[in-house]
């Protein structure tokens, strides 16, 4: 079968798709990855084919409005208004590529930010999946991870977070999208309460995340799949830094600090505020650069700067991961099976970071926005030094390495796809 994923985002939110997509052409079917021009290289270098999808988060993330939003934190109203802003430029102009991205396919599967292929794919006839790396499905038992990471309220007040989050972004797009649907794709436009309350059409949706670390809730539908997180394995002939191998067998056990995909407005002061912190703590430090720029003008021989380093092959040989709680950076510190300390910036990063303290395999989170050499210090000695948090790292690090994400997901996908009775419709529009 012929499959195009369409994925939007940063590195930890296309990296997923690209360990889907090998499993399922190593599975017989041929894959193509609509995604940025960045990852191009990475995308041809596992053998998947590749549409370019126009817009550069990084420079979203860069811009002025990206920062705001960066910066938005736990306020979940400043962090939805800041998002509407910096999200704009990625949505606008992104429907032409991402309906050549659907032309010519058997079946979709896209990411959130990629929402219009869900339109097509019903245009066309062909089956399609939201792929989703956080539990944003409404529901009784916890409240939407994009509210601030806050622990479970009622269960009306959980229920009611995730449908004002879902309705403030559906009432935005409501008018434009039935527009575009009944003039571009010859459909019936959709109900007030958008694709989220459909009664004729349920959307398969693959979760990849591990269900030890969210579980799916008992009220979600039979549709909603949490099939454990989408590792990309490392190439059989990986490489790493050679100033990288030697400083990790120059001393103890360093701690792993890296931001990801989180542009930093001052990258000099993070890398000194982390650098004192680790100092403090008496630790040897790895920071990985990533958007971030961490790690510039660093010196002494207990710091080592990287750009970037296979989280397979690194986190297991720390004493413990610094991190923003990307959804794929959580999932990668803890099946390391070495404590997590998460300095979450904004969106979901919190939800992530609260899941690693209620888990027990990391201290209690510290927002990016309140860092301070002192309070990073005292968790990092807290992460380090207690043996709970380090014998429960390591257990469900073990239970977590047994899991097969990407197995699961190519499963449900097959499964689907083999009950297909749609009819296809003409996808000349």
């Amino acid at each position: 079968m012929r499959v195009n994923m369409i994925a939007i985002g940063g590195q930890g939110d296309v990296r997923p798709y690209m360990a889907l997509g090998v499993r399922l052409q190593q599975r017989g079917h041929t894959v193509k990855i609509a995604t940025h021009s960045e990852f191009e290289a990475d995308v041809r270098g596992l053998g998947l084919s590749f549409i370019e999808i126009g817009g550069s988060p990084r420079a979203m993330l860069e811009s002025e409005a990206g920062q705001r939003w960066l910066e938005s934190g736990s306020n979940v109203f400043e962090h939805v208004r800041s998002s509407k802003e910096a999200v704009r430029h990625l949505l606008e102009d992104r429907m032409r590529d991402i309906t050549k991205a659907c032309l010519g396919t058997e079946a979709i599967i896209y990411s959130p930010m990629a929402f219009q292929a869900a339109h097509l794919a019903e245009r066309m006839g062909i089956p399609c999946f939201a792929a989703d790396p956080v539990p944003q499905y409404r529901t009784r038992y916890f409240p939407s991870p994009m509210v601030g990471g806050m622990g479970s309220l009622s269960w009306p007040i959980n229920w009611l977070s995730h449908v004002l989050i879902d309705q403030y972004w559906w009432q935005q797009m409501r008018r434009s999208v039935n527009q575009w649907r009944e003039e571009s794709l010859d459909l019936p436009p959709i109900g007030l309460l958008g694709p989220a309350f459909r009664r004729d059409r349920a959307i398969p949706m693959l979760l990849c995340y591990s269900p030890l670390i969210s579980p799916a809730p008992r009220d979600w539908p039979a549709w909603h799949h949490v099939t454990g997180t989408w590792f990309l394995d490392p190439p059989a002939d990986l490489q790493p830094p050679a100033d990288l191998v030697d400083f990790l067998a120059a001393g103890p056990p360093p701690v792993s600090v890296g931001f990801g995909s989180m542009v930093a407005r001052d990258a000099e002061r993070l890398t000194a505020l982390v650098v004192r912190a680790l100092r403090l703590a008496g630790k040897r430090g790895i920071l990985l650069g990533g958007w971030s720029g961490l790690g510039e003008q660093i010196d002494g021989d207990d710091m080592l700067a990287v750009r970037s380093a296979e989280h397979r092959w690194l986190f297991p040989q720390v004493a413990a991961v610094i991190h923003h709680g990307g959804a794929g950076t959580t999932a990668s510190g803890i099946r390391a099976g070495v404590p997590s300390i998460v300095t979450p910036f904004f969106a979901d990063q919190p939800f992530w970071a609260r899941r690693v303290y209620e888990l027990g395999v990391g201290p209690s989170p510290l927002p990016h926005q309140k860092l301070t050499p002192e309070k990073l210090a005292a968790t990092i000695r807290r992460a380090t030094e207690d043996k709970g948090i380090r014998t429960r790292a390591a257990k469900l690090g073990a239970a977590m390495g047994a899991e097969d994400g990407v197995g699961r997901a190519a499963d449900v996908f097959e499964s689907y796809v083999e009950k297909w009775s749609g009819d296809p419709v003409s996808s000349s529009f």
